[in-house]
């Protein structure tokens, strides 16, 4: 690794108010200057060096003097109040993720603020304009071009003209677009250097869409054109993972944005969000897509009201789905679909301080997957068939059960531990290593207890993970796995052909396999009756094995849990 220059401030009209990182560059002619390739991708790699700036929105161009030599100002138009006020709803989305802080003014030819916004009917802007932090006389402005793009005048939350707004404010914080290779370009004449200054990377295909950055051309991963492809309203509604983790790098993280408790919950049918009960404004198209940044406390995502099945990822960075009716979608006008990963992300962590962590979720009645973080976490996942995602190997944890939830704790000795109430699956290292089950009386337990009434003996854990994933999906039946047992190689080789056993001899089997014991009189003549006036030997099979005998038999081997992969 080489440092190609050192950090620079600038020397033209934003003396003392810009700065230059230093820039470096690895073995394999990769430059980068955080080392992170997802800042890396999303930053130019300047910034302003004060921590309030201000904003204005001139009233005419004539305020902007002779600094551009195309003329845009001759043909200038103010921003209207509605395109004022998404600049302050941007704003203040910055300021909540940085240490920034923003002061609108009243543009004067004597008094210049640092960001300043307004429209032009000249071609040279065709769609929209931020120019970054630099030594030139028009870093910081932002021009909108007179065109027929859609929502430019009328932006609102979630359309196209409101995250251009956003978008570019980015520029002219310091971001570049994320899908942009510009690795050993040379930036000098764009920042108004006397040297050379190399350009960065794109950002990881992987992260080069618009759930991870609405600084990029690129509608998700998948999309090859390189362009935007979605709707007037499938537009992030906040900064995203890579813009905030970019914007906290160049300016620092706030911790003080909603450090208390805070519980966010969102509307079903209006997609609005709300913060401990108040509502932060409806977005357009009831889509929900953003990025939650939260600065300290206990807080909760709480999607309760959401019947379907729920998937919430507590870790820095991921994603988590409640409502696939209100996610978006990157590509509807080409060859979409292209659902986003989640109705909201959260904010990777800042310098791995983990204060930014939401700690705890509350689901609803659908069959919800949950994914802690390495925060202490409280779940309460409400009925339906629930499951929790563990970090750690199953052997890295202690289980307890206080009566009315689980209590997990890490056998390493920290301070970390878990609260769990109504989850009936916990699956271990990411799911890779196995799940323990604790619906006993659900699909788990009744796929373990039809393995010894049909083949007497304890599940295998990767057979018993087969058919509980079976039933779970609705791929078969109990009855229709019971079948399946007993025309196995396993219960021929063992007992001989199903088809050809005698049902005495089939009852007899039965009581030895699943009760452990010599029928009863009674009993076997009933059974065999049954058989005899037509009953099933799948239904029968399915009877044993869910008879409150055979269930207080079976139960010490599955009351602490049952494993299977």
């Amino acid at each position: 690794m080489s440092s190609h220059n050192q950090a620079l401030s600038a020397t033209g009209a934003y003396a003392g108010t810009v700065e230059y990182y230093p820039i470096y560059q690895s073995s394999n002619g990769t430059f980068f200057i955080s080392g992170s390739p997802d800042i890396d991708g999303t930053i130019f790699g300047s910034r302003w060096a004060i921590d309030q700036l201000t904003f204005s929105f001139p009233t005419s161009g004539a305020l902007y003097g002779d600094n551009y030599a195309d003329g845009r100002n001759q043909t200038f138009v103010p921003f209207n109040a509605q395109q004022q006020d998404a600049v302050r709803y941007a704003l203040s989305l910055v300021d909540s993720y940085t240490n920034l802080s923003f002061v609108e003014t009243t543009e004067t030819p004597g008094d210049h603020a640092v960001l300043r916004f307004a429209q032009t009917k000249s071609r040279t802007v065709e769609s929209a304009q931020g120019d970054p932090p630099s030594d030139l006389p028009q870093a910081g402005d932002v021009w909108f071009g007179q065109t027929n793009q859609p929502f430019y005048l009328t932006p609102a939350k979630g359309n196209w003209g409101h995250a251009t707004i956003m978008h570019e404010i980015g520029h002219a914080l310091g971001l570049k677009h994320g899908h942009q290779d510009l690795n050993g370009v040379d930036m000098s004449e764009e920042f108004g250097l006397a040297v050379y200054r190399p350009g960065t990377p794109p950002v990881p295909l992987q992260h080069d869409g618009q759930a991870w950055s609405l600084m990029t051309y690129r509608s998700d991963p998948l999309d090859l054109k390189i362009n935007y492809e979605a709707d007037r309203f499938n537009q992030p509604q906040t900064y995203m993972q890579n813009d905030i983790a970019a914007l906290q790098f160049l300016y620092g993280a706030d911790y003080t944005t909603n450090s208390g408790n805070t519980v966010y919950s969102w509307s079903k049918t209006t997609g609005e969000m709300f913060l401990n009960g108040v509502g932060q404004g409806r977005p357009t198209g009831k889509v929900i897509f953003q990025t939650i940044w939260d600065g300290g406390g206990i807080d909760t995502y709480d999607v309760r009201n959401f019947s379907e099945d729920v998937r919430i990822d507590l870790r820095p960075g991921g994603f988590s789905t409640f409502s696939e009716k209100q996610l978006a979608n990157n590509r509807p006008l080409t060859d979409g679909p292209s659902w986003a990963p989640g109705n909201i992300g959260n904010a990777l962590l800042y310098q791995g301080n983990e204060q930014s962590l939401i700690e705890n979720a509350l689901t609803g009645r659908g069959d919800d997957v949950i994914v802690l973080n390495s925060a202490s976490n409280y779940v309460d996942a409400g009925r339906g068939l629930d499951a929790v995602v563990l970090a750690d190997d199953m052997g890295d944890y202690h289980f307890s059960n206080d009566g009315t939830a689980f209590v997990i704790t890490k056998r390493d000795g920290s301070s970390q531990t878990d609260v769990i109430n109504n989850v009936e699956r916990f699956a271990f290292n990411g799911g890779s290593y196995g799940v323990v089950a604790f619906d006993k009386n659900g699909d788990a337990g009744k796929a373990y207890r039809l393995y010894q009434a049909a083949f007497d003996r304890d599940a295998d854990p990767k057979g018993l993970g087969r058919w509980i994933a079976a039933l779970d999906e609705d791929k078969n039946t109990i009855q229709g796995i019971a079948k399946k047992f007993l025309n196995s190689k396993e219960f021929k080789t063992k007992f001989g052909s199903i088809s050809k056993m005698p049902n005495e001899k089939y009852v007899d089997l039965l009581y030895h396999n699943m009760l452990d014991r010599d029928p009863d009189r009674a009993g076997f003549k009933n059974w065999v009756n049954k058989l005899e006036d037509g009953r099933s030997r799948e239904s029968v099979l399915v009877a044993f094995a869910e008879s409150a005998e055979g269930k207080a038999l079976i139960a010490p081997k599955i009351d602490h849990g049952i494993f299977y992969i």
